[in-house]
């Protein structure tokens, strides 16, 4: 491209609303091109449709394309797409009213011209409850018509959408530059005059839709999310063209499937992850013949043929896989592109299974089995099928099962098996089961049903009860469980019952022989004599309820006044001998005291009830005096007793 110039869309609604970009393609149309074009990029996206005339904005796959060339224009839509125009991508079912408007993933097909590219994509949508999936084939020239049609423009008047009718400016609006362009001196996007420019800024939109080939699906599925999808196109031995795709799913699974005329053909269905992550994207190795699928789980490569899987020469033909054909000399289904020459059998179209010759048809003989019930019992008989695709055929004695009138005996599609509800006599003979597909028949199984009166008798061969040798082992693995139950709860209670003889012996021991703890020896409390001197300093006796300190008669012994006064003494007649200091809470010295004598006593307040400071006193009238009067500024709780 030479100089890289940034170019981008118009910010209009018109152009893109709200638009999910899924893919984009590069189409070489400058090759071998008489009109001298340019190369074109078509990108693939969803976004909310502005043309339909509904309350809700409908989501709608589009397809839109630029020229590689593209410069902008010189005063209008600089820097911008001139030749941006989008289209609707139509994939649905038109007798069913089905659109599938979700588009999830393209793959483009390339060929050897860009004439015959194709464009192949997986779309979504819901049917009712039901998610669909659906894959729809392009061409390139359909869409080139269409960006050669008719525009749709917004008529304001009537504010609604509709088709251009009017006259074109020239050169076409939305074109690249051709040898049109050049011989009118126009050699770039930027030469291009505006009134075109105009055009194209206000009309992107093309009228028609492009149309799926052949004007419906491919493939249609229910109950599955095609994500993404991988083409390869490959040559069969009949020298025509198939391709072959790989879809992957949103729960791990690869569908393969190959392109026949307007039909798709499934040919089989491959889980490739263990857990259901969705396939993100799917890459070809043609040349490895690999395919390689992507998910958030890891990448997983694949081969693109597994023949070895087909056993057989009619399963190898029915299978229609244009990857591999039947060797008749190797007896086995190998690569179509392997030189075995004339051995190699091949039929994709018809899938005639004729062309396998007897001796190389090497199927297992059918089993048969031989049941017998009782009259009244429900028969299942099953069918085993060679493939997903093929439809059970039962004959009883060697003629077409017919339903009986009173519908006891059905097919189960569920079961895969023949039902027969309330056996008689009449239902007894041999049951035949052959499996059909595409024509071929091969027979699968092969029952002989007794019906007896007696309801004593039982099975004498159980064809439909093949697991039934895994019912008595679950019967003989819970019996086991239930004898090893009973044995533990035997050997539990007959310990308990030890245990508990065990504690009865110990406490009948200990009543027989109680333990005595000694006594505490009393303690006797002795109470104070009345002539004792310890009931002077009990404290119920030396205090007064206001905290005052009790002073009681003693009788104690004093000096004689004649006799020798003592160094320690005060001087004060009648004071008593000295004693040591007695270990009271509250001691005090009394000096001036009367004799014992008398019947009366001091009352002294503890700490300075009253803050006068004491006068010195010389003798004790004085001080008695002086007594007296702290006496009367105390408040007396008792006032029957006298100070002295």
């Amino acid at each position: 491209m030479g100089q890289h110039n940034s170019i981008k869309t118009e910010y209009l609604a018109t152009w893109l609303n709200e638009a999910k970009f899924v893919g984009s393609a590069h189409v070489p149309e400058s090759v071998d091109n008489k009109l001298g074009d340019d190369d074109k990029i078509y990108f693939f996206f969803t976004e909310r449709a502005l043309e339909y005339d509904c309350y809700s904005e409908q989501v709608v796959s589009r397809v839109a394309r630029v020229c590689k060339g593209d410069l902008g224009g010189a005063r209008t839509l600089q820097r911008k797409w001139t030749s941006f125009l989008k289209a609707r991508l139509v994939c649905s079912i038109p007798e069913l009213q089905l659109h599938f408007n979700q588009l999830q993933s393209v793959f483009t097909l390339r060929t050897d011209h860009w004439r015959a590219t194709q464009f192949y994509a997986t779309f979504q949508a819901r049917w009712g409850d039901v998610s669909v999936s659906a894959v729809c084939q392009y061409s390139i020239q359909d869409i080139q018509k269409v960006f050669d049609g008719h525009y749709k423009e917004y008529r304001e008047q009537a504010q609604k959408w509709g088709r251009y009718s009017d006259t074109v400016p020239s050169p076409r609006p939305g074109s690249c530059i051709t040898n049109f362009h050049r011989h009118h001196g126009m050699n770039s996007s930027m030469d291009l005059p505006d009134n075109t420019l105009n055009f194209a800024k206000k009309h992107p939109l093309m009228d028609d839709a492009v149309q799926p080939v052949q004007g419906r699906p491919l493939l249609v599925r229910k109950g599955v999310n095609f994500t993404t999808l991988a083409v390869h196109r490959t040559t069969g031995l009949n020298r025509k063209e198939y391709d072959v795709l790989f879809i992957g799913t949103g729960n791990g699974w690869m569908n393969k499937a190959v392109r026949i005329g307007s039909a798709v053909h499934l040919i089989e269905e491959l889980q490739i992850f263990d857990k259901p992550y969705p396939v993100h994207s799917l890459v070809l190795s043609a040349r490895r013949s690999f395919l390689f699928a992507g998910s958030p789980a890891g990448l997983v490569r694949l081969p693109m043929a597994d023949c070895s899987k087909y056993r057989s020469c009619a399963d190898c033909i029915l299978a229609r896989d244009p990857f591999c054909a039947w060797n008749l000399s190797a007896s086995r289904c190998v690569e179509s592109d392997n030189p075995y020459g004339d051995a190699l059998r091949q039929d994709i179209e018809s899938f005639d299974t004729s062309m396998c010759e007897v001796q190389y048809m090497k199927y297992s003989k059918p089993s048969s089995r031989n049941l017998t019930v009782a009259i009244g019992t429900n028969v299942v008989l099953p069918c085993e099928l060679t493939s997903n695709l093929a439809q059970p055929i039962w004959k009883f004695n060697g003629q077409d099962l017919r339903p009986d009138d009173n519908d006891s005996v059905l097919y189960d599609i569920t079961l895969q098996a023949l039902v027969i509800l309330g056996v008689n006599v009449h239902h007894s003979g041999t049951y035949s089961c052959f499996s059909v597909e595409q024509g071929a028949q091969f027979a699968s199984k092969h029952y002989q049903l007794h019906v007896v009166a007696s309801p004593s008798l039982t099975l004498e061969s159980t064809a439909p009860m093949d697991g039934l040798g895994l019912v008595w082992m679950m019967v003989i693995a819970l019996g086991a469980v239930c004898l090893a139950l009973f044995l533990a709860v035997v050997y539990l209670r007959r310990k308990l019952q030890d245990e508990m003889e065990k504690g009865s012996k110990t406490l009948e021991n200990t009543l027989v022989y109680p333990i005595q703890l000694p006594s505490q020896p009393k303690i006797t409390k002795c109470l104070p004599s009345a002539d004792s001197d310890e009931k002077l300093w009990d404290p119920s006796s030396y205090y007064y309820s206001d905290g005052s300190l009790k002073i009681v008669p003693g009788h104690a012994l004093f000096q004689n006044s004649t006799g020798s006064s003592s160094p320690s003494g005060n001087g004060i007649p009648g004071q008593p001998l000295p004693s040591p200091p007695l270990h009271s809470p509250n001691h005090m010295l009394l000096s001036g005291v009367r004799g014992s004598s008398s019947n009366g006593y001091i009352r002294l307040t503890l700490g300075g009830g009253l803050n006068e400071e004491r006068p010195p006193l010389g003798d004790l009238n004085e001080e008695l005096r002086w007594k007296l009067k702290q006496r009367q500024a105390l408040p007396d709780s008792n006032p029957e007793e006298s100070s002295v």
